[in-house]
């Protein structure tokens, strides 16, 4: 069984500027004739990289066993298969570029495009909490992220779709990572219900309670005028309401929670208490009203407790 060997050297041209191109054809063949030799016939396609750079930071990668190598857009990739566990690469796709060659513009601009995009949405959601949709100046936005008003209209194609963004995105990261995944983790359901509760009531400060609960905004805001924001609002809902119905079932089928309530019902009635309380305490203008609300809803909670004798 024969092995091959290639060497990679990434020190810069050996040649005018003008040659580059069939240098680069010429490795691309070298490249992909080896990609398509089988394993069987070739042995493990070896490869030494005296001088490689990855993007963004900067490795040296030497005698190194791999299954696959392609080359596109001027970056070789490198992948690993089960077969090749032995060569003690990483399970991921890596990506190397030569030294002295630049990352694909088509990266660059997706990468810069990708941040212009969030700086967008976190500017809105921002502007949007603080005064509301309606009120919400997309000026003031551009100021504070310096995009341009084309640059706007390129990713956003109105100032509605914007607003469907804040809530698509934004709003629905913001209940996925304070209220859905922490009441997926493992344990007592009522416990797991109470604590994710008291760290939500932790977490909202002065300005919180001042500007309320972004979604309850909205919907008290938009879902009376316009059915786009009604039916998404909605749906984040249905999903805050379907995950404590998801808590409460596992907490029965646990033994924890009474088999005697109604999932459905109380989730429902658990949801619009939270939203109540934050309400209350918005309107009030107090962290105190936010904490009694919240007392008496985690008494509520521990009312649902399976008897011991059952």
């Amino acid at each position: 069984m024969s092995q091959c060997c290639v060497v990679l050297l990434g020190k810069g041209l050996p040649f005018p500027a003008e040659h580059a191109l069939p240098w680069i054809m010429s490795w691309a063949l070298i490249i992909t004739l080896f990609t398509a030799w089988p394993t069987r016939a070739c042995g493990d396609l070896f490869f030494q990289c005296s001088s490689i750079r990855s993007y963004p930071e900067q490795v040296i990668i030497q005698g190194m066993k791999a299954s696959q190598f392609l080359f596109v857009k001027n970056a070789f990739y490198l992948s690993k298969t089960q077969h090749h566990q032995r060569s003690g690469l990483t399970g991921i796709k890596l990506t190397y570029i030569l030294v002295g060659m630049s990352p694909p513009l088509h990266d660059r601009q997706t990468t810069s495009a990708d941040d212009t995009r969030l700086s967008l949405l976190e500017a809105a959601y921002d502007e949007i909490h603080h005064y509301g949709y309606q009120a919400a100046s997309l000026n003031a936005i551009l100021q504070r992220t310096g995009v341009t008003k084309g640059a706007l209209y390129h990713h956003f194609s109105s100032k509605l779709q914007l607003g469907y963004a804040v809530l698509d995105e934004a709003i629905t990261h913001k209940l996925e990572s304070m209220w859905f995944e922490p009441m997926q983790r493992p344990g007592d359901a009522i416990d797991i219900l109470i604590d994710t509760i008291r760290q939500a009531g932790e977490y909202f400060g002065s300005e919180e309670i001042a500007l309320g609960c972004p979604l309850n905004n909205l919907a008290q805001e938009m879902s009376p005028i316009d059915d786009g924001f009604r039916q998404r609002i909605d749906v984040l809902y249905q999903r805050w309401q379907q995950n404590i119905i998801n808590l409460l079932t596992r907490g029965q089928h646990e033994g924890c929670i009474s088999k005697t309530i109604n999932v459905t019902d109380t989730a429902l009635f658990i949801l619009a208490s939270l939203e109540g309380c934050m309400s209350m305490a918005k309107n009030a203008q107090s962290h105190d009203v936010l904490m009694s609300c919240g007392e008496g809803l985690l008494h509520y909670l521990e009312s649902l407790r399976a008897s011991p004798d059952k």
